[in-house]
């Protein structure tokens, strides 16, 4: 199997307790230091200046949520994770996460394709999210978030496009996957089934996005994130699949608002039932191949062990 490890369950579990005591003691140090650097900018309030963004906000404070968010991305999951790893399993470091190799490109190829039929059933799961109705202080919460997203899809030059793209496709890829695949994932599979290990972690991963119209369909992308991972042996292809799914969207709305048209980006994706039941016959077919005739060869088979 892919996770192998000799240490006790008393072990692994110290290691997931001290991981999270590194990480809150990082987050709020980063939280002192980003109050401050506000501060200077004459925002007193981080959370009501991001609360009250929208699309209508200028470039300026377009600008500045960007700031925040890439700063808050990297200092609540990048340099956790790294620092946690190296402190830990320092000349294993990566290793431990798995990012010491690339997978065979094959694997990047099929990792595209799942994502991209993907897609369609995270509409349907959207559509039957939404028919959850939301209690009142969660969906304040949601119509915030919604809000702020708006206003990041805003990209108005090629240079907000690309800065668009690096805060929600480039930082989530990494700094999202290095915590809930690479160490929340890899802790939780040494420990219970497997199959079980990555469904508790992307559920952990949907949750903590707090955006609950989205939980369902982000719970499904967090479990292929989780699979990719567990069966190639490599957090690299889980950061790629991450990253093309997030950044086809952005790329979708900047080039479909380019040509003058108006998207509501919160809104499920109406397709044709047949377009669903294709995509959903293809998923399982490709997920089938991929079982049957990758995992079981021994080139794989070694590289999981190793």
């Amino acid at each position: 199997m892919t996770f192998i490890n000799n240490k006790s369950n008393t072990s692994n579990r110290i290691e997931l307790f001290f991981f999270l005591t590194i990480w809150l003691i990082i987050a709020m140090a980063a939280g002192l230091i980003l109050s401050a650097f506000t501060k200077m900018l004459d925002i007193s309030d981080v959370q009501a200046f991001l609360g009250q963004i929208s699309e209508t906000s200028p470039i300026e404070d377009r600008y500045t949520v960007k700031g925040i968010l890439s700063f808050n991305q990297i200092f609540t999951f990048i340099i956790p994770s790294f620092v946690f790893v190296f402190l830990i399993h320092k000349k294993r470091a990566f290793s431990f996460l798995q990012l010491n190799r690339l997978p065979p490109y094959q694997l990047f190829l099929i990792g595209t394709l799942l994502v991209i039929l993907a897609f369609p059933i995270a509409q349907l799961l959207l559509k039957l999210n939404q028919m959850v109705i939301l209690p009142d202080l969660a969906a304040d919460a949601e119509n915030q978030v919604n809000n702020m997203t708006a206003a990041l899809l805003v990209m108005e030059t090629p240079w907000e496009f690309l800065t668009t793209l690096g805060l929600i496709a480039v930082l989530p890829a990494l700094g999202e996957e290095l915590i809930f695949r690479g160490i929340v994932q890899n802790y939780l599979v040494k420990e219970i089934n497997p199959h079980v290990a990555i469904w508790v972690s992307a559920a952990i991963f949907s949750a903590l996005h707090l955006q609950f119209a989205g939980f369902l369909p982000r719970l499904f992308l967090g479990g292929l994130l989780g699979y990719l991972f567990y069966w190639s042996g490599s957090l690299w292809l889980a950061i790629f699949a991450h990253f093309i799914n997030n950044g086809v969207q952005v790329m979708a709305v900047y080039f479909y608002k380019k040509q003058g048209n108006v998207i509501d980006t919160e809104a499920a994706v109406g397709l044709p039932w047949f377009a669903y039941l294709v995509s959903i016959l293809l998923f399982i077919s490709i997920v089938y191949w991929f079982l049957k005739n990758t995992l079981k060869t021994e080139q794989l088979n070694t590289y999981n062990r190793n």
